[in-house]
């Protein structure tokens, strides 16, 4: 194989990863309330792959904004490994997917998705959650985000925890609540 640097690979300390996937090649499939997967390329990243019990593909989840023009951003909570800083706040699809090195797009069966995604909006700006409290909302990480704007409308939908009470990226897939959508080719050539 080519190991020849392309300008789009990703470097974290030291480390090279593969290129992100492009975003001409996913937002076509991507509807308004919409989780879009991630797995990133950071230190957080690689625990959170590994924490996932039967799908270890994906680090972190957000939620897809479409707006009226067809704009597409996503909502999501994240904390910054290195300044400790977090919040709920709305970043554009291309600056989700250029920190990943894969993307995976899953939709919430039954459920209105504009509603979903309107809730999601009540979040905006809360605290990140770097205890992972699942039982509290006054922060937030990333899974939680979608347990709590579906829950808002859907009390009795729970997503899967693990032992230590946190939901992971994978129960954004659990097949009871949501549809994986594919995403033919991710954009690569």
């Amino acid at each position: 194989g080519c190991h020849c640097r392309s300008d789009r690979s990703l470097h974290y300390h030291g480390k090279q990863f593969p290129a992100p996937p492009e975003v001409s090649g996913i937002q076509p499939y991507l509807k308004n309330g919409d989780i879009i997967l991630r797995s990133g390329i950071g230190f957080w990243s690689e625990l959170f792959r590994q924490s996932n019990t039967r799908d270890k593909r994906f680090s972190h989840v957000g939620i897809v904004l479409v707006d009226e023009h067809g704009t597409v951003s996503v909502i999501h909570a994240e904390g910054d490994d290195l300044t400790g800083q977090g919040t709920v706040g709305i970043v554009s699809l291309e600056q989700f997917v250029g920190e990943s090195v894969d993307i995976g797009v899953s939709r919430l069966r039954d459920v209105d998705q504009n509603v979903f995604a309107s809730e999601a909006k009540k979040y905006l700006g809360r605290p990140f959650d770097w205890k992972f409290d699942s039982e509290s909302d006054l922060e937030v990480y990333c899974t939680e985000l979608v347990e709590l704007a579906m829950k808002r409308r859907y009390p009795e939908r729970s997503l899967t925890r693990n032992s230590q009470n946190i939901i992971l990226p994978e129960s954004c897939l659990d097949d009871r609540y949501f549809i994986e959508i594919v995403l033919p080719d991710k954009g690569k050539g």
